[in-house]
Formats: C-alpha cells, structure tokens, sequence
C-alpha cells in the first residue's frame, strides 16, 4: 500500500458512495499542458455546499514510456479495487466515472484515514 501509516487507498465502492452524495463540476482551465496546473474537478456535499474536494486533473504517467500526458485535460484516480481478470479500477476526472485500467499507467492516487 502506497499511503502513510493509518491510511489506505480508497475502494471502489467507496468512491461510487462519494460520488452519489455529490455533485461534480470543474474548476480552472481544462486544456492539456504540461504547465498546466490549474484545473481540478470539484465533488460537493448534496447537503451541504461548504464541504468539498478537489481532485487536481494531475494527467498520468504514459504506460510505454514513462511521459507525462493529459496534465490539465483528464487522468485517473486509483482505488485499491480490482476487476475479475486483475485490471485496476479508476475514478476518471472527466465525469467521476468508474473506468478499467491496466496498472502500468502512472496515475495520481487520494489516500483516506483508515
């Protein structure tokens, strides 16, 4: 596990119960540059709007070589989930959707208290 002492990556199903009691929307500049470090998608409590995370959209690392891409357009969040044939699951920034991934991209991750 990649988090700190008392910390874990987060499930899938955790994520999909984060994001029902939410609402999503984008802060800052979505275009893709590697300076780009202004944009983030936002998730905001349905019942109460002061309580929100932002998830800054990071890009990833590309799986053949090891670049960064998308900084500022999209990436993936890991959980620690994974499908029956041994893919990760995601939480992708365009619309806080579950997607597959193989594990060799290179994505940012949130780690939650345990």
């Amino acid at each position: 596990d990649p988090c700190p002492s008392g910390y874990r990556v987060p499930t899938r199903g955790e994520w999909d119960k984060l994001v029902s009691a939410t609402k999503y929307s984008r802060i800052g500049n979505w275009s893709e540059s590697s300076s780009n470090f202004s944009a983030a998608f936002v998730l905001t409590s349905k019942w109460n709007r002061n309580v929100m995370l932002s998830f800054p959209v990071t890009g990833d690392r590309n799986a053949s070589n090891g670049g960064l891409e998308y900084r500022g357009g999209g990436t993936n969040y890991w959980t620690s989930t994974e499908d029956s044939n041994g893919n990760a699951r995601t939480v992708h920034s365009n619309d806080a959707g579950s997607r597959v991934q193989g594990r060799n991209f290179g994505f940012p991750l949130r780690c939650v208290a345990q």
